[in-house]
């Protein structure tokens, strides 16, 4: 029985770290695509995965802690310079005789490092700085409250991640109407898809709880 439990622990951590992992990758990709939002603005595919990275990583703090969610960061950091490198290395590589695609591939993935940088430094401001508002929050709070801490920490992040991102991949790209109109509504719909999760978030770490029920916080 111990066993079992201890495995499912392992489980559900190595879960969440190739999830958050995946996420990230998933957002780096889906960034080179830039969609209209009803008029209003154009927004990058990475925000329909995106804000899904800040609940998971909520989850992840307020149940394992500081130093196991900054490792998840890291390593999602290193797994992403290792999926840029090869995404590129297959890139220059001649095309097969017959194979049209290749325009296709620099069209879509050409694109990506800039993305990729964008992502990975507004990535590790945006998770780093959540964690740090999570766990001050979490000491004024205890176990209590675990929607402000949340919420409070993502309004942070999300807005040091927009800021960030949008100025590596689009200053330049777009106009500087175009960037802030961006950047004011990547935000308000990642914090708003942050609080329509809320009810997810308390599942997914009510679940482990009974999983992981001795894990102690920072």
């Amino acid at each position: 029985m111990r066993k079992d439990k201890s495995d499912l622990r392992n489980f559900a951590f190595t879960f969440a770290a190739c999830l958050s992992v995946v996420l990230l990758i998933i957002s780096n990709i889906a960034a080179t695509k830039l969609w209209n939002f009803f008029g209003i603005a154009m927004l990058d595919g990475g925000i329909l995965s995106f804000p899904l990275a800040f609940v998971l990583a909520d989850a992840i703090l307020e149940i394992w802690g500081k130093p196991k969610a900054q490792y998840i960061i890291w390593c999602g950091f290193v797994l992403n310079i290792i999926a840029v490198g090869f995404l590129g290395l297959v890139q220059i590589l001649p095309a097969g005789e017959g194979w049209e695609n290749q325009g296709a591939y620099e069209a879509i993935l050409g694109f990506l490092p800039r993305v990729v940088m964008g992502s990975l430094i507004s990535y590790l401001v945006a998770q780093l700085l959540n964690v740090a508002v999570f766990v001050r929050i979490r000491k004024i709070t205890g176990q209590k409250w675990l929607w402000l801490r949340s919420l409070g920490s993502s309004v942070v992040a999300n807005i040091a991640n927009s800021l960030v991102f949008c100025g590596v991949v689009f200053s330049g790209v777009v106009d500087t109407g175009a960037w802030w109109s961006m950047v004011g509504t990547s935000c308000t719909i990642m914090i708003l898809c942050e609080i329509v999760l809320q009810p997810v978030n308390y599942f997914v770490v009510g679940r482990i709880r009974r999983i992981v029920p001795e894990t102690k916080n920072e």
